[in-house]
């Protein structure tokens, strides 16, 4: 370090211009004489607590925002081939419990009650899609427990139940996909 320059830390210094008097005959036309400010607990800088609230606005806000978009990533499955499965699934139960319907309702007989032959008509021609204990297709073993009175209605000659229908799959990477609806299915007496 020279005469002309000196490194100043980063504490609080007071500065004081010495009297002509005190001066010495150096180059410099006058003398600064640093004295150190005595530290206090109680002063800081404006500038940290700002930064440790701003550090803690910010770190809030990304965790809020995280946890919300987090939610709804699950939601959102657009693969063609699960939405096509499930589409063709389900056309295919409702093809089969249409066909189950109708011919309940066709082998129906005037002059007895409608709803226990509709019932019974149901249950026989919902075992001709059954091998010993399994249903060729699974979602039909949901259906006898949904056929019962309450359920069918009949206005004039038309006869409709409604089921609801869940269709089910697994994937490899330990996801399940399950679709349900309820679909009103009815035929017309002759």
């Amino acid at each position: 370090m020279n005469k002309h320059s000196a490194h100043i830390s980063n504490q609080l210094f007071k500065l004081k211009l010495l009297p002509d008097s005190k001066r010495s005959n150096s180059r410099l036309d006058f003398v600064i004489k640093l004295t150190r400010l005595p530290k206090s607990k109680r002063s800081m800088e404006l500038a940290i607590p700002f930064l440790v609230l701003m550090t803690l606005v910010l770190t809030i806000s990304a965790l809020v925002i995280f946890n919300f978009n987090s939610r709804s990533v699950g939601t959102k499955i657009e693969d063609y081939r699960l939405l096509d499965d499930i589409n063709i699934r389900e056309r295919q139960v409702n093809f089969y419990i249409k066909d189950i319907v109708e011919s309940s309702i066709s082998g129906i007989q005037k002059g007895k009650d409608v709803k226990t032959q509709f019932i019974e008509n149901f249950n026989e021609e919902l075992k001709r899609y059954k091998n010993v204990e399994t249903f060729y297709v699974k979602e039909l073993e949901q259906l006898p427990s949904q056929v019962n009175r309450d359920k069918i209605k009949i206005e004039d000659k038309k006869i409709s139940i409604v089921f609801k229908i869940e269709i089910g799959r697994e994937f490899p990477d330990k996801m399940t996909v399950i679709y349900s609806y309820e679909k009103e299915f009815y035929g017309f007496l002759s």
